[in-house]
Order: structure tokens, then sequence, then C-alpha cells
């Protein structure tokens, strides 16, 4: 049997190594779809992605740096706003492309922003500065949304997660529903209402195996639910 291959798009860095731009993401991402049966693949940001895009199963938008506010018709409002238009113009496209195909979609952190954009919504471009409160290196208790199945999945009301972002989803898309949220009203996971979507803002591949923290939720059964949405081969 074989294992089903997921997508993943990279952190992009313009002059991290030999000043030359890098591309890549934390080892745990890999090791969260490996634990859960599945082959992760970096998608590169040069070349023809269609092909990339036809071999895989499934699709991780993972973390990174800001989304570009005029994405969602705003300009930049602080100097804490830190953009990889790169980026931004790279999952656009790949969005236009992979939702044609009706194959699942996981985002996280980053991902579930723009995710959030992408289907019509906003962010909290600053979270201490618009809401007065902090999301950046902090643990939390992140409430589950009765009638969801991220609830039913965890068999909980509540979790206890990491939170390592400055900016937020402000309003949500209109084809999501909010699936938890943080002590303080936050959206911190959002399911599609029709597609095979889902994202969170913590960060689950850090909540799984020796990477867990003891004291926060372990998330192996959410990878566990993405791999059973992809298929396991």
């Amino acid at each position: 049997m074989s294992r089903p291959k997921i997508l993943m798009t990279g952190h992009w860095e313009p002059l991290a190594i030999y000043k030359k731009p890098f591309v890549g993401m934390t080892w745990n991402y890999y090791e969260a779809i490996t634990r859960a049966g599945g082959m992760p693949i970096l998608l590169p940001y040069c070349g023809d992605m269609d092909e990339y895009i036809e071999m895989s199963d499934g699709l991780v938008l993972t973390g990174g740096y800001d989304i570009d506010p005029a994405f969602y018709n705003e300009e930049v409002k602080y100097n804490t706003v830190e953009i990889t238009r790169v980026r931004d113009d790279l999952e656009k496209t790949l969005l236009d492309k992979w939702l044609k195909t009706g194959k699942p979609i996981f985002g996280i952190c980053r991902g579930i922003q723009f995710l959030n954009i992408y289907f019509g919504g906003t962010l909290y471009q600053d979270i201490p500065v618009e809401c007065g409160v902090i999301h950046s290196d902090v643990v939390h208790k992140v409430r589950l949304e009765e009638g969801t199945w991220m609830r039913d999945l965890f068999d909980s009301a509540e979790l206890v997660t990491n939170s390592h972002h400055h900016q937020g989803v402000k309003k949500l898309a209109d084809d999501f529903i909010v699936a938890a949220r943080s002590e303080d009203g936050m959206v911190e996971a959002a399911i599609h209402k029709t597609l095979p979507i889902f994202a969170t803002q913590f960060h689950p591949e850090r909540m799984i195996g020796d990477w867990r923290p003891e004291e926060q939720t372990d998330m192996t059964a959410i990878f566990d639910k993405f791999m059973d949405m992809v298929g396991r081969g």
C-alpha cells in the first residue's frame, strides 16, 4: 500500500543562506505527516506546480511570515507586519489550481490566515495593538465549538495549545464555521462548510510525540483525521 503524498508549502527567506533565497520548514511538520502515515513533499518556488498538484493527495499550508494586507484590501498599518509577497503570490496560484481538484487542505497558523483571506475574510494586522492581548509565544486554553467534528475528535470541550502569532482572523470568511476559540475570543480553528478544508491557528505539529510539552494537548488525532480525509492508500 502506497503512502498518501502530502504537498506542503515552505517558509520563504529571501537572504537566508549565502545571501540567497531559502525555502524550508521546521522538521516537526515532516514528522507529523510521516507519523500519520503520509509522505511529505515540499513545494518548490520555481517551475510548474501542476505536476506536484496532480501527484499529491493532500495539501498542508504551513506557518511563516505575514500576508500582504493588499490581499484583503488594506494597507500595512504597523511596522510589525513582515511580508513575503513571493510566498503570497505562490500560494494564491496554488489554491486557484488546488481547489479545482477537490482534494483536502489543512492550514496551520499562517495557513488559517491565508485560507480565510482567500475566501473573503480579513485579519487583525497586529493583535496586541488592535485587541490588547498577547498570542505570541504563550500557552492558553482553546474551547471547541459544539456540533463540530473537531469537538467529537478530541471528545472534549477544551484543549491546551501553544500560540505563536501576532496576526489572526478578524472577519471569518462566510464559507467557514468557527471550530475553536481562545478564551479571549480569537478564532483558533475553522472548518469549511462544504469542502474538505480545515485549519488551526495554533501549531499542532509542535504537540505530537517528543515535540509536545507535557501541559499541552496531544494533537496526534488531528493529523490522523487529515490522513483519513486524504485516504490512507
